[in-house]
């Protein structure tokens, strides 16, 4: 019997679906309209992205790549999705540390913060989890900076926080960098 590809799933080909009549549509004009409609599709667009991290996660935990000649999850996902290879690998580390941050990921979902707050959440979780130094993570503190700052504030503060919790780390990652 022919190998028969797979097809696409029926809530991706409805998820385009709507994404294709919403570009179609006209938007409003006004700014307070504009305001509440460009926050809702943001909130939208990181929905979208957390799915597609958890995705991510899954398909880095198989050799699928492999079959399709890439050297890694990341190598497939950023020549197949064209994406960056920083944004592949910040998908797959979003999807593998929800498990650490699920408060973040809530505050996420809810609007409270970003896709790019929680990728920078997920990256420390996971250097903390890979430093060694057996600290257990807290988001509690990234989630309220990330409340508070915006993306490049709360970048600079999630480095410091490394640079607390696991200097040796911390300097080696800068070292090869």
């Amino acid at each position: 019997m022919p190998f028969a590809p797979p097809q696409v799933a029926p809530e991706v080909t409805l998820l385009a679906q709507a994404a294709e009549r919403f570009c179609l549509a006209q938007h409003r004009e006004s700014g307070p309209e504009l305001t509440v409609d460009m926050a809702e599709v943001r909130r939208c667009l990181d929905l979208i992205e957390l799915k597609f991290s958890q995705m991510a996660a899954s398909f880095a935990g198989t050799d699928e790549y492999n079959s399709h000649g890439s050297v890694s999850p990341m190598h497939w996902i950023r020549h197949n999705c064209h994406m960056g290879g920083g944004a592949a690998a910040d998908r797959v580390t979003v999807g593998r540390q929800l498990g650490a941050i699920p408060d973040s990921t809530e505050a996420m979902a809810s609007g409270e913060i970003g896709f790019a707050h929680l990728a920078l959440i997920a990256r420390t979780a996971a250097a903390i989890a890979e430093s060694g130094t057996n600290k257990p993570f807290d988001e509690t503190a990234l989630l309220s900076k990330a409340r508070q700052f915006s993306v490049g504030r709360f970048r600079n503060f999630c480095l410091h926080m490394r640079h607390v919790d696991d200097p040796q780390g911390y300097t080696k990652d800068e070292a090869g960098a």
